[in-house]
């Protein structure tokens, strides 16, 4: 998360990524926290959301390997 963070973030600002919701890999919403505030920033350039989907599939799948050889 702070590696997309900090890509999508370019001043010296604080932001506290809550989440992520990506519909259909064509448009994503990115909820973040700034300075106590939720604020959303939604996602329309097309290979974003599929790069941000594809993130996550490769989190989980990494998360699952590593549940599976405790």
């Amino acid at each position: 998360m702070d590696v997309l963070t900090e890509a999508l973030f370019s001043n010296n600002t604080k932001y506290n990524v809550k989440g992520i919701l990506i519909r259909n890999g064509e448009e994503s919403i990115l909820i973040y926290e700034e300075k106590g505030a939720l604020k959303g920033l939604i996602i329309r350039i097309p290979f974003i959301p599929i790069i941000q989907r594809r993130m996550i599939l490769y989190f989980i799948e990494k998360s699952k390997g590593k549940v599976n050889t405790l």
